[in-house]
């Protein structure tokens, strides 16, 4: 299984659904199943940024947001360029729309790695992340795989 590791509050949000699009400066072609993994290091500009007032009614208590560890399972099914995505998502007004926006860096010449079906573990799996996409260790897709 494919694993992609992001930086908390991210990886939180998209374990709790109110994130399904990742903004990457890079594109991909891989689809399928991918291991949502929280970072090692919870940088200060992010950990402020949870306590600002948009943020704080998804993750009300930065503190608790897991590092190093598998939070989640969901399918990629495509990459968009974030022009053509930013404009789709401005146009349906909606809250859920307005949230993707907050959440992700959707400037000119980036990439939005979009998700469905997203499965939050019962039970952080503690892991060590990489950059990019890469590839989860058996013996963790096995602990992982066990609570979906």
């Amino acid at each position: 299984m494919k694993a992609i590791t992001l930086t908390q509050p991210w990886a939180s949000l998209m374990a709790l659904g109110a994130k399904r699009q990742e903004t990457r400066s890079w594109p991909t072609t891989l689809t399928g199943e991918v291991a949502i993994t929280a970072a090692k290091n919870f940088p200060k500009d992010c950990r402020e940024l949870c306590m600002s007032r948009d943020f704080g009614r998804f993750v009300p208590d930065w503190k608790s947001l897991p590092t190093s560890c598998v939070l989640a399972v969901g399918t990629l099914v495509k990459c968009v360029r974030t022009e053509s995505e930013f404009a789709r998502l401005g146009e349906l007004a909606t809250p859920e729309s307005f949230a993707e926006l907050l959440f992700g860096d959707y400037s000119p010449f980036r990439f939005v790695h979009v998700y469905t079906d997203i499965k939050p573990l019962r039970e952080p799996v503690p892991c060590r992340g990489a950059l990019g996409y890469w590839e989860l260790p058996s013996d963790i897709e096995a602990l992982v795989r066990a609570q979906l």
